[in-house]
């Protein structure tokens, strides 16, 4: 299982993203570092922690703002990092713009998708592999433009998500985030033994405990932010259990 670190840019600040409440996200205050400029927090990341893919949220661009597409080129380009970048994505068209800033994977989220017949020119466009489908929800219901999905929970649309050919999906629970009360254990559980997606999971992971009982239910990823930046997984506790090593830790490629 990998343990994916998260950035929420918001008015080109990292923020501290808490149960979905944008207007209430106040810059990040981190035990990691003093800065909340997005370029910085990633360097930490990678120096002290080594991490391998990391989960970018821009929220100006998702909430129809200004992107911060060049400090997320710079970001791509300049570290070895996989990123995974949700910017509002919902057509082809932004996809592959999108990519073309150097990241890995698009995200795809419920919350800006229209209609489902625009994921699936995503997925034809660019490649069911770097497509990434968030399924955002508030206490397990989608939150959905798409009529079809919205309110549903996530089991309720597998047989949609399979035909499609999405491959892997991010169990993102807003209600959660940033919250220390833990994942939706019983909800994740069922949508992993019910599906054949790689899952991904994000909200509400406290400790290392959480990460050692989502492992064993057999998701894929987990996406990290809070208890990081609060000092509550340290990266030997990831290293004593596996999740990483020490030798992947790699300094920031300067331009």
């Amino acid at each position: 299982m990998e343990i994916i670190p998260v950035i929420d840019i918001l008015n080109g600040l990292v923020v501290h993203a808490k149960k979905g409440e944008r207007d209430r996200y106040k810059p990040l205050k981190s035990v990691l570092c003093r800065s909340n400029n997005p370029l910085k927090v990633s360097i930490v990341f990678k120096e002290k922690f080594g991490f391998k893919k990391l989960y970018i949220a821009d929220l100006d661009a998702i909430t129809g703002g200004t992107p911060n597409f060049e400090v997320l080129r710079h970001i791509a380009s300049r570290s070895y990092f996989q990123v995974m970048l949700d910017a509002g994505t919902d057509n082809a068209e932004k996809a592959e713009e999108v990519l073309a800033l150097g990241v890995s994977y698009v995200v795809v989220g419920t919350e800006t998708l229209k209609q489902v017949k625009d994921l699936n020119s995503i997925l034809s466009s660019i490649g069911a592999e770097r497509t990434i489908l968030s399924l955002d929800l508030m206490d397990n219901k989608i939150i959905s433009r798409f009529k079809g999905w919205m309110g549903k929970t996530p089991l309720e649309i597998i047989k949609d998500l399979e035909r499609l050919g999405v491959k892997k999906v991010i169990l993102l629970e807003l209600s959660r985030v940033g919250s220390e009360e833990g994942p939706a254990y019983q909800y994740v559980e069922a949508f992993v033994k019910k599906s054949k997606l790689n899952v991904l999971v994000g909200g509400g992971v406290k400790n290392i405990d959480d990460l050692l009982k989502l492992r064993e239910i057999g998701v894929k990823g987990v996406l990290l932010a809070t208890a990081l930046h609060k000092g509550y997984i340290k990266p030997i506790d990831l290293e004593r259990e596996g999740f990483i090593e020490s030798s992947q830790r790699k300094p920031w490629i300067h331009p």
